[in-house]
This record gives C-alpha cells, sequence and structure tokens, in this order.
C-alpha cells in the first residue's frame, strides 16, 4: 500500500499528541471501540516499511531562489537538521535588517498574519476587515448564520476545555444573539457565525467543496461577488460568494464567470459552540464555509508559501 503523509507534521490542534498517530499512550488502554481503533491505526503505522521525502513543493513551482532558500531552511529545522546557511539566511529576513524587507511596505498590507492563539487570529480579522473597508472606501456588509440544534452523534473525541452540554431544548432570540456574538473559533469547526466581508476583502476557504475547481480548505482568494437573501430570523445570509483565487494550482474557468473565480455555496455542518457561561452547545450550522484572511493560525499556514 502506497499512501501520502507527513512525517514532521505538527499534532492535531485538538487534543494534541493523545490525538495523533504517533501518541505514546496509544493503544495502552483500548477500553472502547475509539481506543481500539487507535492502537489498531498505530500498529499499522509501525509497518511502514520504506519513506519516500518528497523535496519539490508543488505550491512552489514558480519560486525564486530566496524561495527555495526558505524552503530548504523550514525542511531542515522540521527534522532538527538546520545548517548554518539555514540560520544566516532566516537571519537576514529579521524585520529591521537593512537587506530585510519593510512591514510598511504597500505588497504587506493585506498578508496574512501567522499567530499561535485563534483568539488572536479572531480579533486580527476583525480588526483588518474594519480597516480593509476604509482604505477602500467601502461599506462591510454583515450577513449571520442560521443555527439549530442538533441531535446528530459525533464519533469525534471532545476537544479539552470544553464546558459541559447545555440543557436548552430550542434556540431562543437571546441564545441566537449569543451565538452572532460569539468569535468563530468558539465552534470546534472554525464555522463563523457573521461575515462582514465587501469585495476585494483576502479570505480562504474552509472546506473541501470540489477538488477539480481548487475549492478546497485553505486555498486563499478574494471576495469578487456575492449573492445573498433574507432568512427566517430576519437578518440577511449569504447564499454564494463567488472568490477571485490567488495562486490556484491550476487555472479556473467556469462558464458565466472570469478566470480563477469560483462559487463558494453555503452548507449546513453540525458543530458545538462554547457559551459564556462555559456550557457548549451543538448546533446544527448554516454558512458559507469561508473566513477572513488577514491572520491564520500555525496549523492552517502548514504547507503554504
Amino acid at each position: 500500500m502506497i499512501f501520502a503523509g507527513d512525517f514532521a507534521q505538527l499534532p492535531p490542534p485538538m487534543g494534541g499528541e493523545s490525538a495523533s498517530l504517533y501518541g505514546s499512550c496509544d493503544g495502552m488502554f483500548a477500553s472502547n471501540k475509539r481506543s481500539q481503533e487507535m492502537a489498531m491505526g498505530k500498529a499499522i503505522w509501525h509497518q511502514v516499511t520504506t519513506v519516500v521525502m518528497l523535496q519539490q513543493n508543488m505550491r512552489q513551482r514558480t519560486q525564486t531562489p530566496n524561495d527555495e532558500k526558505f524552503r530548504t531552511a523550514l525542511f531542515n529545522i522540521c527534522y532538527k537538521a538546520a545548517t548554518v546557511a539555514d540560520i544566516k539566511f532566516l537571519r537576514s529576513r529579521v524585520v529591521g535588517k537593512r537587506a530585510a524587507s519593510k512591514l510598511t511596505d504597500p505588497d504587506f498590507r493585506c498578508m496574512s498574519i501567522i499567530t499561535g492563539l485563534n483568539v488572536h487570529k479572531d480579533e486580527y480579522n476583525r480588526l483588518g476587515a474594519i480597516h480593509f473597508a476604509e482604505e477602500t472606501g467601502q461599506e462591510l456588509c454583515v450577513f449571520y448564520c442560521d443555527d439549530k440544534l442538533s441531535g446528530a452523534e459525533s464519533t469525534e473525541r471532545a476537544p479539552r476545555g470544553r464546558g459541559a452540554k447545555s440543557t436548552v431544548c430550542f434556540i431562543s432570540d437571546r441564545l441566537r444573539q449569543t451565538l452572532w456574538s460569539a468569535v468563530p473559533s468558539s465552534s470546534d469547526k472554525q464555522i463563523p457565525p457573521t461575515l462582514s466581508i465587501c469585495k476585494g476583502m483576502p479570505i480562504m476557504i474552509r472546506t473541501n467543496s470540489v477538488t477539480e475547481l481548487c475549492i478546497t480548505k485553505g486555498q486563499e482568494g478574494t471576495v469578487y461577488s456575492w449573492t445573498s437573501s433574507i432568512a427566517a430570523h430576519s437578518k440577511p445570509v449569504l447564499d454564494v460568494v463567488f472568490v477571485q483565487l490567488v495562486n490556484p494550482p491550476a487555472d479556473v474557468d467556469i462558464a458565466g464567470l472570469p478566470h480563477n473565480v469560483v462559487p463558494v455555496v453555503r452548507t449546513s455542518t453540525t458543530t458545538v459552540c462554547s457559551l459564556p457561561d462555559d456550557t457548549t452547545v451543538k448546533v446544527s450550522r448554516t454558512q458559507v464555509e469561508i473566513a477572513i484572511n488577514f491572520a491564520m493560525t500555525d496549523f492552517a499556514s502548514q504547507g503554504k508559501t
């Protein structure tokens, strides 16, 4: 069997090493189905006999010499094998150095900031959206999700730090307002309760929809246009967001749309939301799964240039 994997990838953000294939405790206890599956997965993982290390990043087909130096340095760091040349190059990129770029350069105005925490990412994106609208002379259009209580059973392990399950039986107006006022990271699936967008704003697609059209999770782009309607809760909701892809792995041409513009439609996904009283509620959230992209977490940045 041949499969693709990343032996230097960071552990999953939810659960850390305890949720990864290479967890040291996997297989020690098998008191439930999930533990048994983890033990079997670890056993299969340890049957790998040959590892082929890929040296070319397909997202950097048009890379510059500096891009190649940066890629090589990051690759070596993953395996604790950084060279003197790697360290010298990375130090040359430190802000303030004469040879380094200046953060005040126009090229960095809408560049995404990599953060370590989701709450920081959410605040950077909120402020970035406001500043972008002001600088481009546009008005932010706010679109809301449509939440319904969900009774769907989840096979995923509950993330640490989540509170007890709420006893609510329906979504009242007060609860709906609470859900809308929350940040995207209050949902375990990172689905934004509201989206404040305008044309040209940097965004990131957050779902794998149509791979052959480059509508994949992590693909970056800008807002080209959208269609919307009024939901039963009397608030505007997005129907479709048309995204102008940025550096897609392949060119996309859809009849009736400009070059590299793709439609991202709203979907319904079961997600667990944290409430201010430290309880959680499981809802079926209907929203277009995109995220404002003035900042992203270190996990979301993996594999990007």
